[in-house]
């Protein structure tokens, strides 16, 4: 992903799952402060920043990283297809509960790649 470095024999996926924490932080910000002047903005950055890892997590996996099993990169893959259509719905008709459910698979997500993070 974006942040990652490049070759790092370290633990390349822990970058992944501390953005994924940020921008989820972001998209909570967001739901709790709905109703707050200025929320189209903070959306508006929020479902940016969203797509953005979304994306830059699918090129990583169509790269073909040998970091996890194919059948690991294969479903998180999946979840990232996934992902992107939950994003869409809530840019179509935003909403809190749209918003909710983007929050929920990305928490998911970021907490899942963290033993994996570890054992890369």
């Amino acid at each position: 992903m974006q942040d990652r470095i490049p070759g790092n024999p370290g633990q390349p996926w822990q970058a992944d799952a501390e953005r994924l924490k940020h921008v989820v932080g972001q998209l909570m910000d967001c739901q709790s402060r709905w109703l707050e002047t200025g929320h189209e903005m903070r959306l508006a950055d929020a479902l940016k920043a969203s797509r953005r890892l979304w994306s830059d997590l699918q090129e990583a996996l169509g790269r073909g990283t040998e970091e996890f099993p194919l059948e690991i990169r294969q479903n998180i893959l999946i979840l990232s297809v996934y992902g992107l259509s939950r994003l869409e719905a809530v840019e179509r008709e935003p909403s809190r509960d749209a918003l909710g459910g983007l929050i929920a698979l990305m928490r998911s997500l970021s907490v899942s790649l963290q033993p994996l993070a570890q054992a890369a």
